[in-house]
């Protein structure tokens, strides 16, 4: 078995990621999640680039920084929030080269067992902050898991970039084990009642499912039909709808997603021309929210907090990297699965999720053939 140098090879700080992230908030609090994870996106950055496995644009870096600083000293935003949007446009930047995903795809096969027990580890510790912490809070009239984090969707994105990796590794390996843990998996963020995750992890399955033959389809059909009733059965689901009939009750089961929309087209609208082209400001769209709807809330959705945030020109940024990310082999179920979480809830403030968009593509790519491969073939 071998075992990842993290002196010579950046791919083991993105698996080791989740471990650090969910040590890090389980030790010291939530509050300190931000800061953690963008220091440790520019750790990755750098690593790449000190050991050459991927090149990160020269020109980008330098025409991005002159714009967010600009940015930044003339509306005076978040400076968080433009380190999530320059840190998510750069390791986007990175992952879509083929020489490093080839290398981070290797890397992971070879190292299935290690990985393996991580990932047994960081459920371990998942399940400590339940137990001894406040793992597990009331919200949306039901309880949630949250583990040690302040929202549950870092958890429900952390476990879905998880999930695509356990499953990438069962399609490969064809391991009992794999498929046990993916299933574990499934269950916690369902449990973090992560609408936008839940569905999102439906297309993963949804993609495995049909990368199979029609015998092994049917016996998965009906094996997750079993796993479903039993689930059922012990009433898991019931997070999930009592947060949806809650949303119902209150007059939105989008959780007034239509009302944000509302809110920053008026805000958008009462923006100078300037301000449509480069932005007015994170704090705005918050102020802005906070006199529409009561509440200084994110645009739960990408593409309006980036508009109102960074303007025409930080959405052109953004939706470029993002096209570049997806588009190849497998480009449709990426696609289909980021599309949720961009749409219905807003993808690079959740930098968990950001770091495990290169595990993501993997598994869109490489498990979207029928065709039988070996158990050493990478």
């Amino acid at each position: 078995m071998k075992t990842i140098d993290i002196k010579r090879d950046s791919s083991a700080l993105v698996l080791l990621y989740p471990i650090a992230n969910i040590l890090f908030s389980t030790l010291t609090g939530a509050e300190h999640y931000s800061t953690f994870t963008i220091m440790y996106v520019f750790a990755i950055l750098l690593t790449c680039i000190w050991r050459n496995h991927c090149r990160v644009d020269v020109n980008f870096i330098i025409i991005g920084s002159v714009f967010l600083i600009t940015m930044s000293v003339a509306y005076n935003k978040s400076g968080s929030i433009l380190l999530q949007f320059f840190s998510f446009l750069l390791l986007l930047d990175a992952y879509h080269y083929k020489d490093y995903e080839e290398t981070f795809k290797k890397n992971i096969l070879e190292s299935n067992k290690l990985i393996f027990r991580g990932i047994c580890f960081y459920l371990a510790v998942l399940f400590y902050t339940v137990v001894f912490k406040d793992g597990i809070q009331t919200g949306w009239g039901t309880v949630v898991l949250y583990g040690p984090y302040s929202l549950s969707h870092i958890l429900a994105y952390e476990l879905l970039a998880i999930l695509c990796l356990a499953l990438f590794v069962y399609k490969i390996k064809m391991e009992t084990k794999w498929l046990v843990l993916g299933a574990v998996l499934e269950v916690l963020i369902v449990l973090t009642c992560v609408r936008s995750a839940i569905l999102s992890s439906a297309f993963v399955l949804i993609w495995l499912l049909h990368s199979f033959n029609l015998k092994r389809k049917f016996e998965y059909i009906l094996l997750g039909g079993i796993v479903l009733g039993i689930l059922a059965y012990f009433r898991v689901f019931d997070q999930v709808i009592t947060k949806s009939l809650y949303a119902m009750g209150n007059g939105s089961i989008t959780n007034g997603r239509e009302w944000i929309v509302n809110s920053v087209s008026m805000i958008y609208e009462e923006s100078s021309v300037f301000e449509k082209v480069f932005g007015s400001g994170y704090e705005n769209l918050l102020r802005g929210n906070y006199r529409y709807l009561g509440t200084a809330i994110q645009g739960h959705n990408d593409l309006l907090t980036i508009l109102i945030s960074f303007g025409i020109v930080g959405v052109g940024l953004y939706t470029e990297e993002l096209i570049r990310f997806i588009k190849g082999k497998g480009g449709i179920g990426c696609f289909l699965m980021l599309a949720v979480l961009v749409y219905y809830n807003g993808l690079f403030l959740y930098t968990s999720m950001v770091i495990g968009l290169i595990v993501v593509r993997i598994f869109f790519r490489e498990c979207g053939s029928t065709r039988k491969k070996k158990n050493n073939e990478i």
